[in-house]
């Protein structure tokens, strides 16, 4: 057997049990034997031509938590800075809000807390995963989340009672929604699009966390990542976007149903393939750091069925078996039981 972004060698068997209102639950053992190729990685923004990344799990330079220098992922080198040390966020290695992901925040909406960059021209389309306050309250009066250096901060977002306002929110689409609203409050951790109607420029001033024009309209809140485009995505990359954001941070419970990464997020490289080994043997595909990415082929019994190739299985639990070792890249000696909606 080979399967393309999975093992070489081996095989796997497995086990369906009908658990009633269209759902299977499958059960996978892996033998001790597997060997892991592990080609198969998640995709990331780096696969598109971005005006400025952020990801606060890289690129970070704080001292005591106060945070100096935001570094750009993009290669454009569009760091987001702040030299006065009582201007500067904080820094939250392991922030309970975002499911224990790093992030930079403020707990305060005086004083112009925040970041800023000279060298961002102009924007169109923006990604942030991002949280209010506790999760649970609505926005203080014109919260400020990114602003310009034009009259009253423009452009920007601001957030007044439970909905967004400003230029760069024509549209806004909060958890991957169908259709837009300007209604986000109360904003627990969300990944969130934003959409302008036309490219907007800075005049010199990008900011992130506060309001250039009034100290008392900063951000309470957190940032885990932020992706800036001067573009109009296409759909597929806007849903390669809301699936990275959503399974990277532990939120793709919140995607729609019938979303195209509802199941599994966005990967590059080693495609599986549809082999189908012999009766009640289940060759498989197997994404260690997410999914094994297995459906149930009309083949052999209902109590021991053929499975074949493809994204429609969510895992649930995971329990050691037998005495193999264990290993963050192949998981030999594992078994995996996955839920599947039919």
């Amino acid at each position: 057997m080979n399967v393309a972004g999975g093992f070489t060698t081996g095989q796997i068997e497995g086990t369906k049990t009908d658990l009633g209102n269209g759902k299977d639950l499958v059960t996978l053992s892996l033998p001790v034997d597997l060997v892991p190729t592990n080609t198969a990685t998640l995709w990331t923004p780096a696969q598109l031509s971005s005006e400025a990344w952020y990801d606060s799990s890289v690129g970070i330079t704080e001292s005591g938590n106060l945070v100096s220098q935001w570094d750009d992922q993009s290669g454009n080198n569009r760091h987001l800075t702040q030299a006065t040390g009582s201007q500067q966020p904080t820094y939250n290695a392991t922030d309970s809000l975002v499911n224990n992901h790093p992030t930079i925040s403020s707990n305060t909406n005086l004083n112009n807390i925040g970041l800023d960059n000279t060298s961002i021209v102009s924007s169109k389309e923006m990604y942030v995963l991002v949280y209010y306050d506790d999760g649970l309250s609505n926005f203080d009066a014109s919260s400020g989340l990114i602003g310009g250096n034009n009259s009253n901060s423009n452009p920007k977002v601001t957030g007044t009672n439970t909905t967004w306002s400003g230029s760069l929110v024509n549209e806004t689409y909060k958890n991957a929604s169908v259709s837009d609203s300007s209604t986000v409050a109360p904003m627990a951790a969300s990944f969130i699009r934003m959409v302008s109607t036309s490219s907007e420029t800075y005049n010199g001033l990008f900011t992130l966390l506060y309001h250039t024009t009034y100290s008392n309209r900063g951000w309470v809140g957190g940032v885990a990542e932020l992706v800036i485009f001067d573009t109009d995505l296409s759909v597929s990359d806007r849903d390669k976007m809301d699936g990275y954001l959503a399974w990277k941070y532990g939120l793709e419970s919140n995607l729609p149903s019938g979303h195209a990464y509802e199941f599994a997020p966005p990967m590059v490289g080693g495609a599986p393939t549809d082999s189908i080994g012999a009766a009640n043997i289940i060759p498989v595909a197997f994404r260690p750091d997410f999914d094994i990415t297995t459906a149930e082929k009309t083949q052999g019994s209902d109590s021991f069925p053929i499975i074949t190739i493809s994204d429609t299985l969510r895992l649930q639990s995971e329990t050691a078996s037998g005495t193999a070792a264990t290993n963050e890249d192949g998981g030999q000696g594992r078994t995996f039981t996955y839920i599947r909606t039919q």
